[in-house]
């Protein structure tokens, strides 16, 4: 997946791009969390499918963003799972060998090499893709687990 364009649509802007590098699937996805219009959001698919996407999918959206994609004909494809855990089991984050850190440029490779041994091929991440993750909300960290010392 190459960076999301930013594709505008009537007055809807939304972000654009292949999904995890397969250009007959696009991503679609709604700005700063604004639901499209139907408008918008019929006039983003006639382009999208005039740059040769064969079938166009959203990231994770609230209820209120869902609506016009469903009216729209978009299905449920996968649903997002939140976890949780009581706060008087916390167990210990205290690793001896490892310390938090910034990650750097120099820390991708071995991270999207960690993301795709955890994930199947629908959900792993690409360069750009992680990329667009990073970026995807006002304030982000890149924080990875690395040896003390280095």
């Amino acid at each position: 997946m190459r960076r999301l364009d930013t594709l505008s649509a009537g007055s809807d802007r939304l972000r654009l791009g292949s999904w995890r590098g397969d250009d007959a699937v696009a991503l679609l996805s709604p700005t700063a969390g604004v639901a499209p219009s139907p408008g918008g959001l019929a006039e983003a698919l006639q382009r999208v499918a005039a740059q040769g996407y064969r079938t166009v999918i959203t990231p994770a959206l609230t209820h209120g963003e869902q609506q016009p994609f469903l009216r729209a004909g978009f299905t449920v494809h996968e649903r997002l799972h939140l976890l949780r855990h009581p706060l008087d089991r916390i167990p210990s984050s205290h690793a001896p060998n490892a310390r938090l850190r910034r990650g750097r440029r120099g820390d991708l490779p071995a991270v999207l090499a960690v993301d795709g041994a955890a994930f199947d091929s629908f959900w792993r991440f690409d360069r750009a893709g992680l990329d667009d993750a990073r970026t995807a909300t006002p304030s982000h960290r890149f924080r990875v687990a690395g040896a003390r010392g280095r």
